[in-house]
């Protein structure tokens, strides 16, 4: 296996692993701005929900 291809299957355990345990938060009521992404990795989606205060 290639140098890189043996960084991408560590890194992308990884990142598996961190991925599992980030709780579930639930979404912001009011956001100011929203994403919504899908991960080429593995599929998933996440939506980040931002909101500001001065």
């Amino acid at each position: 296996m290639s140098d890189n291809a043996e960084m991408m299957k560590l890194y992308s355990t990884r990142i598996l692993a961190l991925a599992a345990d980030i709780p579930h938060q639930g979404r912001l009521d009011a956001p100011l701005a929203s994403v919504k992404q899908r991960s080429p990795l593995c599929g998933s989606t996440v939506t980040v929900d931002l909101d500001m205060a001065e």
